[in-house]
């Protein structure tokens, strides 16, 4: 192997002013956006984080269960806020720092590994390109990522110039490690780097590149020790990083993926109820309770059984996740740059000209060109194409391609400077080549495969649902409802919630239609049939409702709520033989909905029956409703929960301690059946009692 030509590092006055320069965009940036929804309010996996932190900092180091997700940025926030309270701009701060350092760490690995020119350039690249310092605005682990990235090249290549020294390597290992604990797939790295330090290597015998692989390995095991001793003493398994990979690589492989994130339910993306909804989905497949452990592997087992049952459709899937995986947009999940763009000219002015859509063509140049330069090349391009099959193995998102954004930063760079020096050689034929290759790779990064408008209608709604539920934030949160359903009128979500929140600010009847909307988009979904047949019985449309209660039990038999709202409804007609029968119901499926109880208490002393005095209830004939009893719901605990992301924490412990996973929440009185992972506005619905 050629060592890398130590006389073409820059002076450190270079990383000094990439880093300088990089932290002034992400500041920059911080200021352009302080005043959008986002920057004081957390969605997605950034709330599930934020409450992990805090409960670190408290002093709970250890927590309970297997991780689910990957721990290290829940710590850095922790201590972070151990350090300077729940301050989450000091955490963006933090992060910007961290940020503008990975920027100049990239500059020297690339400088080391390709050439002074090339690791400058890439620096500056990193430094300015939107996705980078969107990420590092956000209460995500994305920053993490890319820092270690930028940390574990540097640390390569610096391991290759020390010549196999053994400390060298087991650094690099510790980095990688710590890599893994912030995005589990990186460790499909590990393999690479292993195989680069024993292949690669020609300046020491066998036993040298032996001793180094030895100690790249025993880093990486340093790094992940920690994580796997606390989840076996803790969880009871032994997992080295997480219990995740299974409900992952399912979601990306199964008829019915579309190489995108689609929660195991249906409106169930919220990080609350992922592992709850894995496990309880597989449970109810095999019969019997089963460990994190036994829940990846039944979830790994379907994947695995879709592949070699479907050969045709599965290769498919994957052509299609590695086009996603090369594609200009960035599929966001509950926070994107899009939408964000709209308060930052800078985000928005980067986003246009650079993305995935300019980057790969120029990388794919970079790779046809660059790697006849030497190991370090090849290495990176090795590293690229692993990562991003590792990713391609589940499902594709911005956030879980984010860490390949280095290697192609590099590569690219190496296009344009390995182009210009091909055009003056007048190295035309190899020239031609990549750019052939380039060109071809440039259809699928360009194509609309997905669209920017309905990434950025989740992010809409997303900030509608957070709004509605502080004082004064409903208007607001309808306004972005509607922005929301316009970008993306296929939505039932958003329909239905738009139709909850005009219902709950104007009344039943300006919330109907939206509410007719969504069933008529998803005709398949219980929860919007039983929202519909709620506002239905509260304008007196009692046929109607009944037929959309009925629907709902057709869809999902086990709903308690639905039998005791259509016995109510029963009542109301004076058919109380049916009331009784689906007040019982609702009692069998739900043994706990005092509602139900009561009413069926209520309709036994209507009928004449006697049946109430062996169940204890007040049956004295001066006891019956305040109100209509066709017109009023029953406080809500169905089986698929829902109401909001966050905000309700005594709640959440509640289902906690009632389910013993640490996800999702029961409906209170006040509201009625949501769609779980797009949270339903609340909706004022006194009990019967």
């Amino acid at each position: 192997m050629r060592a890398p030509d130590i006389r073409q590092r820059p002076p450190l006055g270079a990383w000094v002013a990439i880093g300088t320069l990089a932290l002034a965009v992400r500041f920059f940036y911080l200021w352009e956006i302080h005043d959008a929804p986002g920057f004081t309010r957390l969605v997605g996996d950034g709330v599930v984080y934020d409450d992990w932190a805090r409960a670190l900092a408290a002093g709970d180091w250890l927590g309970q269960g297997i991780f689910y997700q990957a721990p290290l940025y829940p710590y850095f926030l922790g201590v972070l806020y151990a350090v300077f309270g729940h301050n989450l701009l000091a955490v963006r701060i933090v992060q910007c720092i961290l940020g503008a350092l990975a920027c100049a760490l990239l500059g020297a690995a690339g400088s080391r590994l390709f050439c002074r020119t090339i690791g400058v350039f890439s620096g500056i690249l990193l430094a300015v390109y939107p996705t980078a310092f969107f990420a590092d605005g956000l209460i995500q682990k994305s920053s993490l990522d890319i820092f270690f990235v930028c940390l574990f090249l540097v640390a390569l290549a610096a391991a290759m110039e020390l010549r196999a020294r053994p400390l060298a390597w087991l650094a690099c290992g510790v980095v990688l490690g710590m890599l893994a604990l912030t995005r589990e797939n990186a460790l499909a790295l590990a393999p690479v780097a292993v195989a680069f330090v024993a292949l690669q290597r020609r300046d020491g015998g066998w036993r040298t590149r032996a001793l180094a692989s030895a100690s790249l390995v025993l880093g990486i095991a340093l790094a992940l020790s920690p994580v796997a001793v606390r989840n076996t003493i803790v969880g009871g398994e032994f997992h080295v990083t997480t219990a995740q990979l299974g409900p992952n690589l399912y979601i990306g492989n199964n008829p019915t993926a579309n190489g995108m994130y689609r929660p195991l339910r249906y409106g169930r993306g919220d990080a609350h109820y992922e592992r709850l909804d894995a496990t309880e989905l597989a449970e109810r497949a095999v019969g019997h309770e089963l460990t994190p452990g036994e829940v990846s592997t039944y979830w790994a087992g379907r994947a695995i059984r879709f592949a070699l049952a479907e050969p045709g459709h599965w290769l498919r899937l994957v052509g299609l996740k590695a086009a996603l995986f090369v594609n200009r947009v960035e599929v966001g999940d509950a926070e994107d740059q899009y939408t964000y763009a709209e308060w930052s000219s800078l985000l928005a002015a980067a986003g246009r000209a650079l993305h995935y859509g300019v980057l790969v063509p120029l990388a794919i140049i970079g790779i046809v060109l660059g790697c006849r330069r030497g190991a370090g090349p090849r290495l990176v391009v090795a590293l690229l194409f692993v990562y991003a099959a590792s990713v391609i193995a589940m499902f594709v998102m911005a956030r879980y391609r984010h860490p390949a954004l280095p290697f192609l930063c590099l590569l690219a760079v190496a296009g344009v400077v390995e182009g210009v020096r091909y055009i003056r050689a007048r190295r035309y034929a190899a020239l031609g080549l990549a750019a052939l290759l380039a060109a071809g790779i440039a259809v699928p990064s360009n194509l609309p495969l997905a669209s920017e408008a309905t990434v950025r209608a989740g992010s809409l709604y997303n900030i509608g649902r957070r709004l509605q539920d502080e004082p004064g934030g409903l208007d607001p949160a309808i306004a972005y409802y509607r922005r929301a359903l316009d970008l993306n009128p296929r939505d039932a979500m958003i329909a239905n919630n738009l139709g909850l929140a005009l219902e709950r600010r104007d009344g039943t009847q300006a919330g109907l239609p939206y509410l007719q909307r969504a069933v008529e988009l998803a005709p398949g979904q219980a929860d919007f049939h039983y929202n519909l047949a709620g506002a239905l019985a509260e304008i007196g449309k009692s046929d109607e409702a009944v037929a959309a209660y009925q629907r709902t039990l057709a869809l999902s038999p086990d709903s308690a709520d639905a039998h005791n709202n259509l016995g109510n409804l029963f009542q109301q007609r004076g058919d109380v033989a049916a009331a009784i029968e689906h007040y019982e119901a609702a009692l069998r499926l739900d043994g706990r909905n005092v509602q139900a109880l009561n009413n069926l208490g209520v309709a036994e002393v209507t009928g004449g029956a006697r049946r109430a005095r062996d169940r204890d209830l007040p049956t004295s004939p001066g006891h019956r409703p305040e109100i209509p009893l066709g017109a009023r719901q029953s406080r809500h605990r169905p089986r698929r929960g829902g109401s909001g992301r966050r905000g309700h924490r005594d709640l959440e412990a509640a289902d906690r301690d009632r389910t013993g996973a640490g996800a999702g929440h029961p409906r209170t009185a006040a509201q009625r059946v949501s769609p779980p992972r797009r949270c339903a506005a609340a909706r004022a619905v006194k009990p019967l009692n």
